[in-house]
């Protein structure tokens, strides 16, 4: 058996275990809403019992989301250990790659600002926590960048050549 049918097996399953999940859950927190008398589930999470049967309904699918991102992640870093393995000259390139990655995060860190808020519910986001935020969103911006001048100067370069 090819590994495309078994991964095409896999995703089939891991599917239809989503699909009964979320049909269980959306099932069970109806119930909830009929049984409690609401019509919004926020309306649910009032009382610790009721936010209690809604955190049971909803477990499951959280858990299921938990182990597939688990996977990846372990598929993703054995994927790219074994190409590393077979080519070892292309570690030189994933090196620079990290290396830039890391100089665009310092500096967005550098140019991110941190200030204390208060939220509506009154809890406090410290200053770390907001400078990071920012460093998160301002490295988002510097990629953005990059991919559309990357994307726009190939697009030139292929124009020209023509």
């Amino acid at each position: 058996m090819s590994i495309s049918k078994i991964l095409s097996y896999a995703v089939l399953i891991v599917g239809l275990l989503a699909g009964f999940f979320l049909y269980d859950m959306n099932s069970d927190i109806s119930n909830l809403l009929l049984e409690n008398q609401a019509s919004d589930p926020r309306e649910l999470l009032v009382s610790s019992q009721k936010a209690a049967a809604v955190f049971d309904a909803v477990t499951p699918l959280y858990n299921l989301a938990i182990a597939v991102i688990i996977v990846l992640l372990g598929a993703t870093v054995l994927s790219i250990f074994t190409g590393l393995v077979k080519n070892p000259s292309s570690l030189k390139n994933v090196l620079v790659g990290l290396v830039v990655f890391a100089s665009i995060i310092g500096i967005a860190y550098g140019l991110a600002e941190g200030t204390e808020t208060i939220t509506r519910d009154g809890d406090v986001i410290s200053v770390g926590t907001s400078k990071w935020v920012g460093t998160g969103l301002i490295t988002f911006y510097i990629l953005s960048i990059l991919a559309i001048a990357s994307t726009f100067i190939s697009g030139i370069k292929k124009t020209i050549i023509r």
